[in-house]
């Protein structure tokens, strides 16, 4: 895969890849491949708010935006924006630390049942199971993608709107994350570019996941360079081999044809 240096600014494809490896690999293998035209669907998003839609026991379209950051399915962290409900009215949090007292009694729940506390470990833990399970297989998945590639497309046609979500990229370095590695980031699209939500740059819980998501991405995407070095290095020895092999066969033919040459030669004289 080539991109001329001359290529036009102003046409960007999108190319969307069905599985984090792939993409490192499209990535890591195109070194001139620009990097914003890279992107990973992630289901995260989805399991985040149908997990804590479930919980609360409202409808997923009642809850507030999402935003994720992931190294993967296993290692993953989610923020939701208050009003987490959004029909909530902000003016009455100061009862609770991420929903206000009125909304958890309609709830019939209690702020032991759903505080801060809960949404930094249980809820975190319920979205790694569900993502882990792909419960509805490739359909769901390919629907995923079929919404992500919308998202974007939505962005270049309106391009004076802004689209908050949270999807795979190739990492600009910005936030303190590592340039060139792929993470699953909340990103604002806006016309053929994106960049960083920068709302939890504060946030200092936020900002010590990525610096552990660093650690796990830089690991796995080293592994996988070495995986890809190892096959390369035996595909060319196997190479290698067979053509030595194929050397020494011809030149045990040839010899061998000498010899009945030379044979038939003293027979007829």
């Amino acid at each position: 895969m080539r991109i001329e240096e001359d290529y036009d600014e102003n046409f960007k494809p999108i190319i969307i890849a069905d599985g984090l490896v792939t993409l490192d690999l499209v990535r890591s293998f195109s070194k001139n491949l620009p990097p914003g035209l890279l992107f990973f669907p992630s289901h995260v998003t989805a399991e985040a708010r149908s997990v804590l839609a479930a919980h609360l026991k409202v409808q997923p379209s009642s809850l507030n935006s999402i935003q994720v950051w992931a190294a993967n399915d296993k290692n993953l962290h989610v923020e939701v924006e208050t009003p987490i409900i959004i029909h909530e009215d902000p003016g009455k949090e100061e009862d609770c630390d991420v929903i206000s007292k009125d909304a958890l009694e309609k709830l019939s729940m209690d702020s032991t049942e759903f505080n801060d506390a809960w949404m930094k470990k249980e809820y975190i833990d319920k979205i790694k199971i569900a993502a882990s399970k792909n419960t509805y297989g490739d359909i769901y998945r390919a629907s995923i993608m079929c919404e992500t590639l919308k998202t974007i497309w939505s962005s270049r046609i309106n391009k004076d709107v802004k689209i908050n979500t949270s999807i795979g990229v190739i990492s600009d370095g910005s936030l303190g994350t590592v340039k060139g590695l792929l993470y699953i980031l909340p990103v604002i699209l806006k016309g053929e570019k994106w960049t960083l939500n920068r709302k939890y740059t504060d946030d200092a819980h936020v900002m010590g996941e990525v610096m552990k998501f660093n650690q796990i991405i830089k690991k796995k995407h080293d592994q996988l360079m070495a995986s890809c070095n190892n096959l390369l290095q035996q595909h060319y020895a196997e190479n290698r081999a067979d053509e030595a092999s194929t050397v020494s066969t011809d030149t045990f033919n040839d010899k061998n044809e000498r010899i009945v040459a030379k044979n038939s030669n003293k027979m007829f004289y």
